[in-house]
């Protein structure tokens, strides 16, 4: 009996035959001339290449005009794409921007697939079995090469070449896909399987640590740096003590997202934040929320003083007055000016009481969370 991974084979490599028999009234084709059609395999030889690490392959075709309506469904596309076999209502394919090579190309460096290969595609139209048809290209690249680095993919993309000698276009690959191969190739590691049965954070964590570190004993580098790295992005200080170097090496930090393990008192980060608004969050590297704390208490107090200075001008105002009416209405603008002061400075000194308050609670948080995993599977 076939397993999971022959049987899901076996349904893509039915799929197109089903949507060529389903398309042969609507284009006009013999029942010998579909036959033939369905029996056109360009791509076997490279997609028998066999690797004794995990490899992408990366199919590129020009962009599909005037596509048979019988060929539409989404569920059954990509393994016609993967076929090679494009089903039209009329051939409008331009030899001149046909592909002639691509390259992935990770951060700087041009990654050497492990196999590639040029066919022209297989194109059906109405009333013709084959037509003339631009080329598609297939790169089979090391996955190994598609790995994170500190907690980020480098930026990935596929440079394509025409006969239009043109400058090569090129093609972003986005992190996420990259990241959903990944999810694929580790959750067929029996190893893995086990990983989310643990109940806390802290078993999580060392049960991830402990998969990283026995897939890089057996020589698969490149998982261990993508499990890792998803560990890193819950728990980015794991293992941040100097003592973890001296067992896992660089291991951790090749993959540790940019973060700040280290931690100060929280007294003498609230104590800062006392004298001056916003530093407490400053020192804990919380720069932008430090500066909106720093302007807008600055701010009240700045309207605080202004709107004080006004009470006190009206204030002389009214020692100055020379009638009742007068004294009276510069009185009342005293005493409104200096109640409008005295909100403002109340708001001023409530808010860098509690941005002081702050800084010190989640410095607190910080070190806590810090001391939490920084030391897990050293003791």
């Amino acid at each position: 009996m076939a397993g999971p991974a022959s049987y899901a084979q076996a349904i893509r490599d039915s799929a197109p035959s089903k949507i060529i028999a389903g398309c042969r009234a609507s284009l006009g084709l013999s029942a010998e001339q579909a036959d033939s059609l369905d029996r056109i395999r360009r791509w076997t030889g490279i997609d028998s290449i066999s690797t004794s690490q995990p490899a992408l392959t990366i199919g590129l075709v020009p962009l599909l005009v005037n596509r048979a309506q019988c060929a539409e469904s989404l569920w059954t596309r990509p393994s016609v794409v993967a076929r090679g076999l494009r089903l039209v209502s009329q051939p409008t394919y331009s030899a001149v921007y046909s592909p002639t090579r691509a390259v992935l190309v990770v951060g700087e460096d041009s990654i050497v697939p492990l196999a590639s290969a040029r066919e022209p595609i297989v194109l059906a139209a109405a009333n013709r079995a084959t037509a003339d048809s631009s080329a598609q290209l297939r790169l089979v690249v090391p996955m190994t090469r598609l790995i994170p680095f500190r907690g980020e993919y480098p930026r990935m993309r596929i440079r394509i070449w025409t006969n239009a000698e043109t400058p090569a276009e090129a093609i972003a690959v986005r992190a996420s896909a990259v990241d959903s191969i990944w999810t694929e190739l580790l959750a067929s590691k029996p190893s893995m399987q086990s990983s989310e049965a643990a109940q806390t954070p802290t078993d999580r964590y060392k049960t991830r640590l402990h998969m990283a570190l026995g897939l890089r004993r057996e020589g698969d580098t490149a998982a261990a740096r993508v499990v890792t790295t998803r560990l890193l992005r819950e728990a980015p200080c794991l293992e941040s003590s100097s003592r973890s170097a001296t067992i896992y090496g660089s291991m951790l930090e090749d993959a540790r997202p940019p973060a700040r393990c280290t931690f100060h008192s929280p007294w003498r980060v609230a104590a800062v934040g006392a004298l001056v608004p916003g530093l407490g969050q400053m020192w804990s590297q919380r720069t932008g929320l430090g500066r909106a704390a720093f302007v807008i208490t600055t701010g009240l107090g700045i309207d605080a003083l202004v709107w004080h200075t006004r009470g006190n001008s009206a204030y002389a105002a009214y020692l100055s007055s020379s009638s009742a009416s007068t004294a009276t209405a510069n009185y009342t603008r005293a005493t409104t000016f200096r109640h409008s002061a005295r909100g403002w400075a109340i708001g001023a000194a409530a808010l860098w009481a509690a941005s002081a308050v702050e800084s010190g609670i989640s410095e607190w948080r910080h070190r806590r969370n810090v001391l939490l995993v920084r030391d897990i599977g050293l003791q």
